[in-house]
């Protein structure tokens, strides 16, 4: 079943990574932060990498990537990918 496949390689994701809501986190690299998560919702701003924040929702699945809501220290806040995000 495809919806199965797609649940638990959503699980995996969440537990390989350690990003949970209320984890803190540090970007890796520079990071669009966007109004929603999608590739193609607006940018609010960008994150230099190693900036710390909150995560306060999430995750959501879109276009082939993990997007959580950070609150980040400084900066814009918003939806960003989890490829450049660390716990």
């Amino acid at each position: 079943n495809v919806l199965n496949a797609v649940s638990l390689n959503a699980v995996s994701s969440i537990q390989n990574t350690g990003i949970t809501v209320g984890a803190r986190v540090n970007t890796t690299n520079y990071l669009n932060v966007r109004v929603s998560p999608s590739l193609i919702a607006n940018i609010l701003g960008t994150q230099p990498a190693n900036v710390a924040g909150t995560v306060i929702k999430g995750p959501i699945y879109a276009n082939g990537y993990t997007w959580w809501k950070i609150s980040y220290d400084t900066g814009p806040d918003g939806w960003s990918v989890e490829n450049w995000l660390r716990k």
